[in-house]
C-alpha cells in the first residue's frame, strides 16, 4: 500500500505543481489584462482631461469676447450719452440767450437762408412778444441785400425757436430744431473730437 501511497502523492504534487503553474499563469493574465485596461482608463481620462480643458478654455475665451463686447457697447453707449448731453446743452444755451443776442443768431441764419424773393418770415409766439426793432430792420436788409423782399407774418409758427421762411406758400424750416436736425452728424462728429481726441 505504501507504494500505491507513493504514487497518490507523487501524482497530487505532480498536479499541485501543475495547478500552481497555472495559478500562476492566470494570475499573471489577469494582471496583465488589468494593467492594459488601467492603461486604456488612463487614457480615456487623459482624453476627457483634454477635452474637459478645451471646452473650459473655448468657454472662458467666449465669456472674455462677450466681456469685451459688453465693455466696449458701454463705453459707445457712455460717449453717445455724453455728445447727446453737449448737443442738448448747446441747443439750450442758443435759444435761451437774450434777447439781443439770440435775435443777432436768427439773424446770422437768415442771412443763409433768405432768397431774392417776396416772401414772409414767420416766428413763434414767444419770439413774436420779445422780437427787437434790431431784426425787424436786418430782416428787410437782408431780403433787400439778396434781391428780394420779406415781411413778418401775422401768423404764428408752430415751433419752439428760431423761424420759418415762406415763398409761394413753399416753407423753408429754419427753427434751431431743424438747424440741429439737419447738421446732427456733423455736429456730433465735432462734439466727438472735442471730447474724445
Amino acid at each position: 500500500m505504501a507504494g500505491i501511497d507513493n504514487i497518490t502523492s507523487r501524482i497530487l504534487a505532480e498536479a499541485q505543481g501543475e495547478a500552481d503553474v497555472l495559478l500562476a499563469k492566470a494570475a499573471e493574465e489577469a494582471k496583465g489584462i488589468i494593467d492594459e485596461a488601467k492603461a486604456k482608463a488612463d487614457k480615456v481620462r487623459e482624453a476627457e482631461n483634454l477635452k474637459t480643458e478645451r471646452s473650459v478654455a473655448l468657454y472662458e475665451a467666449r465669456i472674455a469676447a462677450s466681456c469685451d463686447s459688453l465693455k466696449k457697447k458701454s463705453l459707445l453707449a457712455a460717449k453717445q450719452g455724453m455728445i447727446a448731453d453737449v448737443i442738448e446743452g448747446a441747443y439750450k444755451e442758443l435759444s435761451g440767450r437774450d434777447d439781443a443776442s439770440y435775435f443777432d443768431m436768427l439773424a446770422r441764419f437768415l442771412e443763409r437762408s433768405v432768397r431774392g424773393e417776396t416772401g414772409e418770415i414767420l416766428l413763434s409766439d414767444k419770439d413774436k412778444k420779445r422780437i427787437t426793432p434790431e431784426f425787424l430792420a436786418k430782416i428787410k436788409e437782408v431780403a433787400a441785400a439778396k434781391g428780394g423782399s420779406l415781411k413778418l407774418s401775422e401768423k404764428s409758427a408752430n415751433i419752439e425757436n428760431g423761424f420759418i421762411l415762406s415763398y409761394g406758400g413753399i416753407e423753408e424750416n429754419c427753427s434751431l430744431t431743424a438747424i440741429f436736425d439737419s447738421a446732427k452728424d456733423q455736429i456730433q462728429d465735432s462734439v466727438f473730437k472735442a471730447l474724445f481726441s
